[in-house]
Formats: structure tokens, sequence, C-alpha cells
């Protein structure tokens, strides 16, 4: 074989790599078939010093008759306003939402890693509804279209998002 031959196959092994590392990271951010279970939990690390300024509890249809339920909660402190994500079902606990908006006439946000290109970021858009204290939108990633919808809740709802001091 030729070297670029070699140089061929190399490149088509680590472009299958990248699909199958693409494909994995999809997965691991739609919830399971009923009765699955995954290993991996992501965490934020971050342990809120303060209340919630606003908590959310919401639900996106992953597929026909399954949901996945999350909780959003938007602090203030010392750096700034910043916003955290938990959904059991894609094992998120406490992660830091990317470009967070909460306007008074809709929500958006991303969640994904700042190391990962933007486009593989999973995308909430929310029109908010009636007083404001409702909110109905989808959610977006790869071409993919999930709708979705949150209720603003008390903040002492929230529970725990995190799990060391920001």
């Amino acid at each position: 074989m030729r070297s670029k031959d070699w140089v061929n196959v190399l490149v088509g092994t680590i472009a299958a790599m990248c699909v199958i590392v693409l494909v994995v990271v999809i997965v691991n951010r739609v919830s399971l078939a009923p009765g699955g279970s995954r290993q991996t939990i992501i965490t934020g690390g971050i342990r809120p010093e303060s209340r919630p300024l606003e908590v959310w509890k919401g639900s996106m249809v992953v597929r026909p008759g399954e949901v996945a339920d999350f909780a959003v909660g938007v602090y203030n402190d010392r750096q700034g306003q910043y916003a955290l994500i938990t959904m059991p079902a894609g094992r998120l606990v406490g992660v830091p939402l990317q470009e967070p908006r909460f306007g008074p006439q809709g929500i958006s946000f991303a969640v994904g890693r700042e190391s990962e290109p933007r486009e593989s970021w999973v995308r909430f858009q929310f029109s908010r509804e009636g007083n404001g204290g409702q909110a109905r939108g989808v959610a977006l990633q790869a071409g993919q279209r999930y709708e979705a919808m949150m209720v603003r809740v008390p903040s002492n709802q929230i529970g725990d998002l995190g799990s060391v001091q920001r």
C-alpha cells in the first residue's frame, strides 16, 4: 500500500470515530427507553450561593408519549446573572446554561459545553403566556424539533442543582 493510501485510511478512520463520538453525545442528551440506564452524569460543578430569582419546571416531548422533565434556576451573584438546568432523563445536574435570556416576552437558552461546536448545542426557545408564568416553545438539536413547555414555580422547589461553590 502506498503512503497516500495509508493517509486516506487514517483520515477515514478518524472521521468514523468523530461520527461515533457525535452519535454518543446526541444519544446521551435524549432520554433512554423505559427501563434503560446510563452511567454518565454530567454535573455543572456549581452550587448557587443564594436563592434563585426565578425557578422554572418544564417538560419536552422526546418521543410520542414520552417526556423529559427539567428544572431551570436563574441566579444572581457577584459575577452577574447565570442559570442552571437539571434534567434527570438527560443525566444533567446543575449544568450552566449557555446564552440564557429571560425576558418579559420570551425565554431562550442553550445546553452545551463551550468547548463543543455551537451547532451541537440543544437550543430552547419559549414564548411567555398569560401573566408570564407559563411558557411554550421548542427545543432544537441537529435538525430535530421537540415541543416543550415550562411553568414558573416558587424558588423553594428548585432542589439541589450543583455540587460545589461557584
